[in-house]
């Protein structure tokens, strides 16, 4: 259901409100619902706080094998007719919510154990999308359009996890973790589902929107319906996301060093009086009957650093 200016409710078709005639709000972006004020945790739980985290991360990629096949039909229903059938958008959607709850739950925003068969909307984090037409073009492009979101999408989760180390051991001894990083991993999370939720077609909403939050409050703020975050957040959003990045670019450049720095070898097949018999240059390496195998290390083949 779309909004009107005045409070009355009008189905998605219309673009104008039948009651004044005013235009719409519609919103079909990922609304995500979750307390800015960190809660207090258990300090065993903390501890345990990535083991605990493996089951429902575990449950959630299970979940995530439906959910791709699902988008695949997805996909070709709202190319040809605009729509994604309500009941595929919400499949997709309450994997969504899940992981979203798996998410906060492992990095520390929310205490309460992500449960996938809860569905009530008594809980520390909610999410809530609406179904809708999509373009068919966009959606035809979807992963190609989505390519700049996917990118700060990685960066964000680089992001977080650099947070949540800190807010481990801060919670670890005060079963609290900081207001500002609090708000700030809740926002980049935020930012992660409202991606998925646009990848996956529940949206036709980029999920740029409110990325630093959607304003600024230095007085406790009980909910995130308007995400006023501090100012300590939104530096903390920036400078994480830029550690994150320099931390992707330096584990991706070392991993190729390290790659670089292993020995590499050429293989031959010899008879038994030692000639040779062939070059292996593919797996799996057989030599022909009555030889055997032997490798000679490859000289100045590697490129220098």
């Amino acid at each position: 259901m779309a909004l009107c200016v005045n409070g009355h409710t009008n189905e998605d078709s219309f673009k104008f409100c039948q009651e004044c005639g005013a235009s719409l709000l519609v919103d079909r972006s990922l609304q995500v619902y979750v307390s800015l004020e960190p809660p207090v945790h258990g300090r065993v739980s903390v501890f345990f706080r990535g083991l605990l985290a493996v089951v429902p991360t575990l449950i959630g990629a299970v979940m995530g094998i439906g959910v791709f096949i699902v988008v695949i039909g997805a996909w070709f229903t709202a190319v040809f007719t605009g729509k994604v059938p309500d009941r595929l958008h919400g499949f997709v959607a309450r994997w969504v919510d899940y992981q979203t709850r798996v998410r906060a739950y492992s990095h520390l925003v929310t205490a309460r154990y992500p449960d996938a068969l809860n569905v009530s909307n008594n809980r520390e984090i909610t999410t809530t999308v609406t179904s809708g037409p999509l373009k068919r073009s966009a959606a035809l492009f979807r992963i190609v359009l989505a390519i700049p979101a996917a990118l700060l999408n990685g960066l964000t989760g680089m992001a977080t996890f650099l947070m949540a180390i800190v807010m481990w051991f801060w919670a670890l001894f005060t079963t609290k973790t900081p207001r500002s990083l609090h708000q700030a991993t809740a926002t980049l999370i935020r930012y992660q589902s409202r991606f998925a939720a646009y990848y996956y077609l529940l949206t036709p909403e980029q999920p740029w929107h409110g990325f630093r939050g959607e304003g600024q409050a230095e007085t406790q703020q009980p909910t995130s319906n308007q995400w006023a975050l501090t100012k300590g957040a939104r530096r903390a959003i920036i400078v994480s996301t830029v550690l994150g990045g320099l931390l992707y670019i330096g584990l991706n450049v070392g991993f190729l060093i390290f790659m670089n720095s292993l020995p590499k070898y050429e293989y031959y097949c010899v008879d038994s009086e030692g000639y040779f018999a062939g070059r292996i240059d593919g797996l799996p390496q057989i030599c022909p009957p009555g030889s055997d195998e032997f490798k000679i290390k490859m000289q100045d083949t590697r490129y220098r650093w």
